[in-house]
């Protein structure tokens, strides 16, 4: 299913959040509770790179450049084709790079294309050949265009108030959400929590003894300190992990899941990237303010 939402959404370039939501439905039409598929969709599309949503596409969705994304041109002739795929664009690819081609199935996104190539400059003549650009240092460039947590800039909130709200507050020591009350929240000077109700929920951020809304992945690594050290990597497996419940802010992850195209494995509660290369490992936790270990 994804990998033919992936060529519709290519071929019309941009569209509306309904018109996404409604050919999901058309492809796969929801059975059962649980998340919504189409923003399962969504969710994965966009970390994957192959497309923006909501605010960063002016409301809808918009399908991105098709590029070969690779990493340091020193040490790797390896990309993965992100942005728009039609057949065509796979005819063309496999044609000239043959063998250097590979495709593999994921869970609930489209099949990931990576190209292999003994040298970058196999790269670059792939590129021409089949006028896709490669763009080198993927993941950096991402990490580039994204805010530290400290720097981002809040919108002030009152806390919510009334009855039939379950409140949590995120365990720095934990790294994890544990039952709180609103008075906690009310009297707290810094902390995150979380209010649920059968409508919905709200995060707020407490800092400075001021209320502010925040998405929660932003807000749990703009209360951590390098001393929580929720960021592990295994510079011999090349792989990054964190605990599901500190999954990185939207940018972040994307960088992180670029390396591979693929994205997270999920293992014993922990989200395990692959393919991260130490500076980019280096790179994502400076700039969550964060350790390696």
């Amino acid at each position: 299913m994804m990998n033919e939402l992936l060529v519709w959404m290519s071929v019309r370039g941009e569209g509306s959040l309904p018109s996404f939501r409604s050919m999901v439905n058309r492809l796969a039409p929801q059975r059962g509770s649980g998340i919504a598929r189409h923003r399962i969709a969504q969710w994965h599309l966009s970390q994957l790179g192959h497309a923006e949503f909501g605010e960063a596409a002016g409301g809808g969705w918009r399908i991105a450049p098709t590029v070969l994304a690779a990493g340091d041109p020193r040490q790797s002739a390896r990309a993965v084709l992100c942005g728009a795929r039609t057949p065509d664009i796979v005819s063309q690819l496999l044609s000239h790079a043959g063998t250097m081609v590979s495709a593999a199935p994921q869970d609930q996104a489209p099949e990931t294309v990576s190209i292999t190539g003994s040298l970058p400059g196999e790269l670059i003549s792939l590129s021409h050949d089949c006028s896709i650009p490669v763009q080198w240092n993927a993941p950096l460039a991402i990490l580039g265009s994204a805010t530290t947590p400290a720097e981002t800039r809040l919108t002030p909130k009152e806390l919510p108030v009334g009855n039939g709200w379950t409140v949590s507050r995120f365990s720095k020591s934990g790294l994890t959400w544990v039952p709180s009350r609103l008075q906690e929240a009310q009297q707290a000077a810094r902390g995150l929590f979380q209010f649920k109700s059968d409508y919905g929920s709200e995060t707020v951020l407490k800092e400075g003894g001021e209320t502010f809304a925040v998405d929660p992945l932003l807000g749990k690594y703009r209360i951590l300190t390098k001393r929580n050290r929720p960021i592990h990597f295994d510079a011999a497996s090349t792989t990054l992990s964190v605990p599901v419940t500190c999954r990185p802010p939207a940018l972040v992850e994307r960088a992180l899941v670029v390396c591979s195209g693929r994205l997270p494995a999920v293992r014993d509660g922990w989200l395990i990237y692959s393919s991260v290369s130490a500076y980019v490992a280096e790179a994502a936790a400076a700039l969550l303010d964060q350790r390696l270990h």
